[in-house]
């Protein structure tokens, strides 16, 4: 280890003491500079305003002067018939005799008085006579001011104004009255100069008028124009012209004059400074005028400049002082620092003695304490505890090695806990390469060490998986652009078989120097997936007879239906019951009926064609689709399986069961364009089939009991529209009880239709109507309102349960209740995590992407999904692992024999594995028995739903356990 000493140091040496001292003098100076420049906004502030206020009461002035002037005017208007001869003169209304009446009188008017402009009209205004300006016609006088004398011989009452069109000339017109009758009006005009002059005296301040004109091209270089903002007006008067328009031609030379605060200009003139400022003149016509005011300012802002002198002397002596204080204060300690500092390079050279020596006598003994004295305390304690370090270093060399072997140990202990994981695990490189795999992953895959290390990991993956999106996931994870990645792939061993492995990557914390590495996990999951196999074939199939089931034959009868209208043929749905199947099993009891069953499924299979659809719809029904068939080709079809199915003879109990069936023919399109419409008339045909007797067949039509039918679902539609005017509908809440605990967590909402008598209406009776008439979308957002409006209810008297709300399947293209969930949970006053919308599986693969993105959609508000009737529909678990839902309800049809059926023990135990490595929650509905209760119990099921734990009832009966619950709570506490 080297030491740095003093001698081996590289840059220069610079004093602590002279960086503070340096330091404060810049914080100073700054301190100082920023008091003498706020020092000198406030004055300048002041100015402003100052002579702000100044300008203000010029205005006021200006515009006082201008109004006793015009009182004047009016004042001597009204004198003029009194004058010597105008009487009589103004009565006889001839001009002659006017004018000689009053040229007599006019020198004195136009001396004593100032008058320069005297005109009398008649009161049907015409002119009589015209003093003053005597080049000046009737046109010469601005058009307003005439209309004006128009208006007082009409009004009789006098009036004023000043115009600057030309010259700012002030005019009074007042009416004449001579022996008490009018006989016309006076028009006297005075110029504006007068009361400019005025104003000079009075305020010692040169001001002159500008009237604006435009048609001045150049205001530069003219004395007689300003420029005032983007406009150019004329001056047509000013007090000392020659001084004021050379201080206004300088002023606005760059810069035009502006009527604002703030926006006056400064000019030097001969070593004086004068301010100019316009001032807008009221009470023009025809011209917009402005006052121009010339300031001498020369004395405010020397006094302004003296005193920012004086604060910067003041600033800079204070500077000075505060300098030399610090000097002084700073001299002795820093001093006493660099001694300090001098000694610690002693300690890097193990002379701790003398350093103690040294800083001992460094203290400062006639003071108290300072950080000088703790830091010479401190070197001195330091100096003690690396002698001590010194001393201690052997034993630490020892820990090292001690340690060394302890890490040793350890990444053996890792190494073999790699090997015996029951995952593959592997290190990539940033180039994709595998680094690492353990001993699991090896035997797993068939190889050895030395055959995957350096292979790119791409190369391992079936090429059945191998796609864009999987590589490109893959690259952004090796390239640092994705932190973690999921997936599921088929790997390939090297004897060329498959394991499927679900993969989760991850980019642990990378090291400095260290080379970017991925972390991948891999779990076989081949046999989960077989097990998802058999059990989506079992969603699509029949387990009895391997037929197609009911859901499975919805989605080929829709396909095959749209299929029929594009193309423009026609196809068949034979509907088959049993009509002897009943007998079968009670008089020989179940399994001579499961293989009956079997039988006729044989016996249908080596009828039918290959292109043919078989499927039982439960129970003793059966299904037949025939894709492409004529009305005769149907009827021949269902009289070979009649021939069939009565060549069939079952031994049983000592006896021979004989079968026959009753099949009803639909054709498709032409009885029905839709698979509920085809399926429900195969069905009427089958029950017409089945009422002219055993072993018949009949083929759909509109006659029997169709319109009987019909009326019946007019009569459904009526009541229906009228449950939803009167608001017949109410929800029951049936209890959710966490399995685990005992307690009741959920409650699902479940609609009934209110009758005139109180009794309900479940809505198996209604549902299918209202979706077949258009009504489901008001139904499901009359369900989902009341369900939050009780939510709130609760959620106010402090219970905070669960709701399941269903959804029917025609809820993802209603927007409208997407709206109104939207609205409800951003304004309701609940937690929306505690709202679970249920949609059944045939719901959401009917129109997957909509389904999916309209979960979403709903699940970023807050709210969670369930998945209804899981594991009879024939996509359940690729639903399952697309759509968001949070909860599975597994199908009741599992669960009503669970505790006598060891294929549904089976199949619930295999759905509640699938759904934990999903990460959903599970509840079992059609829990009807404790046996089924303790079944699902140990299965591991979330949750449970039936009869046995609780019926459906009104809102004030099923929260009251809510109540227990808590109280029960309260008294554990």
């Amino acid at each position: 280890m080297t030491t740095r000493t003093p001698q081996a140091r590289s840059r220069p040496f610079f004093s602590l003491k002279w960086k503070a001292i340096i330091l404060s003098v810049i914080i100073a100076f700054i301190i100082a500079g920023s008091l003498s420049a706020l020092n000198y906004l406030n004055l300048s502030h002041q100015y402003q305003e100052q002579h702000e206020k100044v300008y203000q009461q010029y205005a006021v002035h200006a515009e006082g002067l201008i109004d006793r002037s015009a009182q004047r005017l009016l004042q001597i208007g009204g004198i003029i018939p009194s004058l010597s001869g105008m009487d009589a003169a103004l009565l006889s209304r001839d001009a002659r005799r006017v004018t000689g009446s009053l040229n007599q009188h006019w020198p004195g008017l136009q001396i004593n008085v100032g008058i320069n402009l005297l005109r009398i009209y008649s009161k049907s205004n015409q002119l009589l006579g015209s003093w003053g300006d005597g080049t000046l016609r009737s046109a010469t006088i601005p058009s307003p001011i005439l209309g004006w004398v128009w208006k007082v011989n009409e009004n009789e009452t006098p009036t004023s104004t000043l115009d600057c069109s030309q010259d700012c000339i002030q005019y009074a017109i007042v009416p004449l009255l001579a022996n008490g009758q009018n006989v016309g009006a006076v028009l006297l005009g005075r110029s504006l100069a007068e009361v400019i002059l005025d104003f000079k005296k009075v305020s010692g301040t040169d001001i002159g008028v500008a009237v604006q004109d435009d048609s001045v091209q150049n205001h530069n270089g003219n004395v007689n124009a300003v420029k005032v903002g983007n406009s150019t007006y004329r001056i047509v008067a000013i007090t000392s012209p020659k001084k004021s328009q050379q201080i206004l031609a300088r002023a606005t030379l760059n810069t035009p004059l502006g009527t604002d605060s703030g926006q006056e200009l400064q000019i030097p003139v001969n070593d004086r400074i004068y301010e100019t400022k316009a001032l807008p003149l009221r009470g023009v016509v025809n011209s917009k005028t402005l006052l121009v005011v010339i300031t001498d300012v020369t004395d405010d802002i020397a006094h302004i400049n003296a005193d920012i002198k004086e604060s910067l002397i003041t600033a800079a002596a204070g500077l000075a002082i505060s300098v030399l204080l610090l000097l002084a204060f700073l001299w002795s300690p820093m001093s006493r620092l660099k001694k300090t500092a001098s000694s610690l390079p002693l300690l890097s050279n193990r002379e701790f003695d003398r350093a103690r020596s040294i800083l001992a006598m460094n203290r400062d003994t006639n003071h108290l304490d300072d950080e000088v004295d703790i830091l010479n305390d401190t070197a001195i304690s330091l100096s003690h505890q690396l002698e001590a370090l010194e001393k201690a270093g052997s034993d630490y060399t020892l820990d090292l090695a001690r340690r060394a072997d302890e890490i040793s140990r350890q990444k053996d202990f890792v190494t073999n806990l790699l090997d015996t994981a029951q995952a593959i695990i592997i290190t990539q490189n940033s180039r994709g390469e595998i680094t690492m795999i353990n001993q699991y992953g090896e035997a797993l895959l068939g190889y050895q060490s030395d055959e995957l290390l350096g292979s790119p990991f791409a190369n391992h993956i079936s090429q059945t998986d191998i796609t864009s999106d999987a590589f490109k996931d893959i690259f952004d994870l090796v390239a640092g652009r994705r932190s973690h990645l999921n997936h599921e792939l088929n790997m390939l061993c090297k004897d060329g078989t498959l394991r499927y492995i679900a993969w989760y990557h991850s980019r642990p914390p990378q090291h400095e120097n260290e080379g970017s590495e991925v972390l991948s996990v891999g779990i076989d999951i081949t046999d989960r997936k077989i097990a998802e196999s058999k059990l989506s074939w079992l969603a699509q199939h029949d387990s009895l007879t391997s037929l197609a089931n009911r859901r499975q034959l919805q989605t080929i009868l829709g396909r095959l239906i749209n299929l029929a209208v594009r193309d423009q043929q026609s196809g068949a749905l034979l509907y088959l019951d049993i009509d002897q199947f009943k007998d079968v099993n009670d008089s020989s009891g179940h399994h001579a009926g499961d293989a009956l069953l079997k039988n006729i499924a044989e016996r249908l299979g080596s009828t039918l064609q290959n292109d043919e659809v078989i499927a039982r719809l439960g129970g003793d029904e059966f299904a037949i689709v025939v894709p492409r068939a004529t009305r005769e080709q149907a009827i021949e079809t269902a009289k070979q399986i009649e021939a069939q199915l009565k060549n069939i003879a079952l031994p049983a109990s000592g006896r021979i069961h004989r079968i026959s069936a009753s099949i009803g023919i639909a054709l498709f399109p032409q009885h029905g364009e839709s698979v509920y419409d085809l399926l429900a008339n195969a069905d009427i045909a089958m029950y017409q089939a089945k009422g002219g007797g055993r072993g018949r067949w009949h083929l759909f039509s509109d006659d029997n009991n169709i319109r009987e039918q019909l009326q019946q679902r007019i009569y459904w539609k009526d009541r229906l529209e009228q449950a939803l005017i009167e608001d017949r509908f109410v929800l029951h809440y049936q209890p959710i009880v966490d399995i685990s605990s005992g307690l009741t967590t959920h409650f699902e909402a479940l609609i009934r239709l209110k009758n005139d008598d109180d009794s309900l209406t479940l809505p198996g009776a209604f549902i299918q109507i209202a979706e077949s008439a258009g009504m489901i979308h008001r139904i499901d957002r009359l369900v989902v309102s009341k369900a939050i409006d009780q939510i709130e209810q609760l959620h106010a008297d402090s219970l905070h349960p669960i709701f399941s709300i269903n959804l029917s399947a025609h809820a993802f293209n209603d927007p409208d209740l997407f709206e109104l969930i939207k609205e409800r949970v951003r304004h309701g006053r609940f937690d929306a995590s505690k709202l679970i919308f249920e949609v059944t599986e045939t719901a959401a693969v009917s129109d997957f992407a909509a389904a999916r993105d309209y979960m979403q959609a709903i699940r970023e508000l807050g709210c969670r999904f369930s998945l209804d009737d899981f594991g009879v529909g024939f996509s359940s678990f690729y639903s399952l692992k697309q759509l968001p839902v949070d909860y599975i309800k597994i199908d009741g049809s599992f669960i009503r024999n669970l505790h006598e059926n060891p294929d549904d023990q089976i199949l619930v135990q295999a759905l509640a594995q699938v759904a934990r490595s999903f990460g959903k929650k599970t509840v079992a509905e059609f829990v009807d028995n404790d046996q089924a209760l303790r079944l699902l119990s140990r299965y591991q099921i979330d949750y449970a739903q039936g009869f046995f734990l609780g019926r459906p009832q009104p809102p004030h009966e099923a929260f009251a356990i809510l109540s227990r619950q808590q109280q029960a709570a309260q008294q554990r506490g």
